[in-house]
């Protein structure tokens, strides 16, 4: 973990590039850091993904043109109040600063929320991280 995944309306897709995001959104993870200047999110755990909406209805159809993105950042539990504060701050920052423009020409809703759970609830298995380990 974590895994982010941006949902968005597919009437975005033409005007935004999203893998641009994408990568600046697995760079912007791998900088959080804690109090210590320790990473918080190890890099073979960081996915981002992005998943466009081809059928959905925004202020209940009023606004044609209005687009959305939603990310939903997935993690662990188990981390500080200030390091969950952080990461929302430092994601949702660069997910505004990319719409940026757009926000300015079409009617468009930004959202962002970090889900965590608890270990008797998640099941992974990685190779990523031997494969990144630095000698």
């Amino acid at each position: 973990m974590p895994h982010l995944t941006i949902e968005y309306s597919a009437n975005l897709r033409p005007q935004t590039d999203m893998p641009a995001l994408l990568k600046h959104l697995s760079d912007v993870l791998q900088a959080v850091r804690s109090a210590e200047g320790e990473h918080i999110y190890p890099l073979g755990g960081i996915r981002v993904r992005a998943i466009p909406c081809e059928d959905y209805c925004i202020a209940g159809g009023q606004v044609p043109e209005a687009g959305f993105v939603h990310g939903a950042l997935r993690i662990g539990g188990g981390r500080s109040l200030d390091v969950l504060k952080t990461t929302g701050d430092q994601v949702f920052d660069a997910i505004k600063a990319h719409f940026a423009p757009l926000f300015e020409r079409q009617p468009l809703a930004l959202s962002f929320v970090i889900d965590e759970f608890a270990p008797p609830g998640s099941w992974k298995q990685n190779n990523l991280h031997r494969l990144l380990k630095k000698d």
